[in-house]
């Protein structure tokens, strides 16, 4: 262990002892600060779209669920996906009678993407929402899939269960299916030309979950290596969603249901960095599912277009300086 992590090892034994009388860690205080001061301008960070009402049990259900989410957003945006997420989990079930979470994601995207490709507002909106993904998600999601991994296997070989949902892999009579052959292709080429070298993290990690940010927000990329390469890859909204939602939010829920690593805010590495992933999981989950529960075809999807343009604003303004870092 580093002296840092020793330190913080400490600290957290000592909230615990001291608590309720507790000093809060120093991420937390910097987003404190920055909250307080952000409202002292006449700004809010986040403001919830209406629901309207329906007395179904299940709807009911994801609405106490959203309630919780709103309760803990300013201060712990990490414990407000957690409910948003589970609003998501309880509503998508009823919705598409459905009782996996991989059921429930893959008809949610279909879902989403006819929805959004046939209402250009709503098309500018998860632009703007992909156009200020923060850095550090991009390396979340760019080191979930490459820090184990064996670039001398096909993708669809190598473990983990985050690259079988990406490829879409199956498994028939012993052997691997894949797909999703775009997606197989843009791993193994990423992985060729970028790999995963810690002690070169400028031009390897960094450059890799670069490329992510340049996939949500392109309708091609080309990852030349050599002449057998260069090609340019088409994106479609349906991949952006599929590694959004796959790929980020999936497991983002994963790690925190299963303990897979600190808690946020308590960990040496935490840092505004660390609110602004986590607010912007939180706000994605959120706008996908009011699609799911709302009429598409009303008034109420031009509200929930403007309320959720004032949040994604509001959240790139509030973090402005730290989104590409």
């Amino acid at each position: 262990m580093t002296s840092s992590t020793v330190s913080f090892s400490q600290k957290r034994h000592d909230y615990i002892k001291d608590w309720p009388n507790i000093q809060p860690f120093q991420a937390e205080n910097e987003y404190k600060n920055r909250i307080d001061n952000f409202k002292k301008s006449g700004k809010e960070l986040f403001l919830p779209h209406p629901i309207s009402y329906s007395s179904e049990n299940y709807h009911n259900i994801a609405v106490s669920f959203i309630i919780d989410s709103l309760d803990v957003m300013h201060k712990h945006p990490n414990f407000a996906f957690d409910f948003i997420f589970r609003a998501f989990d309880q509503y998508a079930g009823n919705l598409f009678n459905e009782t996996t979470l991989k059921g429930k994601l893959e008809k949610s995207i279909d879902e989403w993407t006819e929805i959004i490709n046939q209402n250009d507002n709503s098309k500018g909106l998860i632009e703007k929402l992909l156009k200020n993904i923060p850095q550090i998600t991009c390396q979340y999601l760019y080191s979930r899939i490459f820090k184990e991994y064996d670039g001398s296997k096909p993708a669809e070989e190598n473990e983990g269960l985050l690259l079988k949902r990406l490829l879409k892999v199956e498994k028939e009579n012993g052997k691997l299916i894949v797909n999703d052959e775009k997606m197989k292709r843009i791993v193994e080429l990423s992985f060729r030309k970028f790999g995963f070298n810690e002690m070169d993290y400028a031009n390897s990690i960094r450059k890799g979950s670069r490329f992510f940010f340049v996939y949500f927000n392109s309708d091609s990329v080309n990852l030349s290596i050599s002449s057998d390469s260069n090609e340019d890859i088409p994106i479609k909204l349906e991949d952006k969603l599929h590694l959004l939602v796959n790929g980020i939010l999936f497991t983002m829920r994963n790690d925190r249901a299963h303990g897979a690593s600190s808690s946020s805010f308590k960990s040496s590495k935490a840092s505004l960095r660390t609110y602004a992933h986590n607010h912007f999981c939180f706000i994605s989950i959120y706008f996908l599912l009011h699609l799911l529960m709302i009429d598409t075809t009303s008034s109420e999807m031009d509200t929930l277009i403007e309320v959720m343009n004032r949040n994604v604003d509001s959240y790139a303004e509030f973090y402005k300086e730290i989104l590409g870092v």
